[in-house]
């Protein structure tokens, strides 16, 4: 129009702007709204962000491999940075980082990952409990025993997670491997310092050992011929202090005085669990 002048409007910029119109010495200002951006769709990208800050707490992601874990932390934080830049994000990139989102929540391979790590460690359970029954008297079946009841708790839903798998793991496989070693149950009499090593394969545990010094009978020192001796009655004793018959060979260690010589070691035929050694 003829001798009408506006002022004030940008057509570089969008948004809001006060636009001045001029005419024959009067003015009348609006604000008006340039080429103002369609309003961001992003209730759905927010509920999907919801839904996977949710899932790091649970077993999908808590047991997911490493690079599912890192992908999904990844996607978080590019969607969390489109909702952030409201203003200047686009609907494409909100629809984009929706449909990413909602595919790295479906990759989550938490689940299946724990079924393998508990087929994992019954398979080591049992095969702790195999030897276990083989070697009833191994020195380390104690603490074999314990750790694989507590195992057995260790497996509720409710209070298991990745750090407490491995350790259990790993303390059954440290523990597999000393069962596996010929070791046998050592003790020593702390008064006489006899020292008696059981096999690890008595049927019965073998928790302590009594040892004591005994005089020789008649028959004895007729054998002995009146050489000097000392003589031992040895026992190995169960959890609850009674004797073990033995069912497998023992190597027993006895001392002997510096100033004396040994001339023999021998089992006394009427003393099953007795030693003897002529000076």
């Amino acid at each position: 129009m003829k001798g009408v002048e506006v002022t004030g409007f940008d057509a570089s910029k969008e948004g809001r702007q006060t636009i001045t119109i001029h005419y024959k010495g009067a003015s009348t200002s609006f604000d008006v709204l340039v080429n103002p951006k369609p309003a961001l769709n992003d209730e759905y990208l927010k509920q999907k962000l919801a839904e996977a800050e949710a899932a790091k707490a649970k077993v999908d992601f808590t047991f997911a491999s490493p690079e599912v874990k890192e992908a999904l932390l990844a996607g978080m934080a590019a969607s969390e940075k489109v909702l952030k830049e409201h203003d200047t994000s686009t609907q494409d990139q909100v629809n984009e980082q929706l449909n990413q989102l909602t595919a790295l929540l479906k990759a989550l391979d938490g689940q299946a990952n724990l079924v393998k790590e508990k087929e994992a460690l019954s398979a080591l359970t049992e095969e702790a409990t195999a030897l276990l029954a083989s070697k009833p008297n191994h020195p380390s079946g104690d603490a074999l025993q314990a750790l694989v009841e507590k195992n057995k708790e260790l497996l509720d839903p409710s209070e298991l997670t990745p750090e407490a798998l491995a350790t259990a793991k790993t303390g059954l496989e440290t523990l597999i491997a000393l069962l596996k070693e010929d070791k046998p149950a050592v003790f020593v009499d702390p008064v006489t310092g006899v020292e008696v090593q059981f096999s690890n394969l008595e049927p019965t545990a073998i928790k302590g050992l009594k040892v004591a010094k005994v005089e020789d009978n008649q028959a004895e020192k007729e054998e002995l011929k009146g050489r000097g001796a000392t003589i031992f009655d040895i026992e190995g004793v169960d959890a609850s202090g009674k004797d073990v018959d033995t069912q497998h060979p023992s190597l027993v260690k006895i001392p002997v005085d510096k100033d004396k010589e040994v001339e023999q070691v021998s089992l006394l035929p009427r003393r099953s669990s007795t030693s003897i050694f002529g000076l």
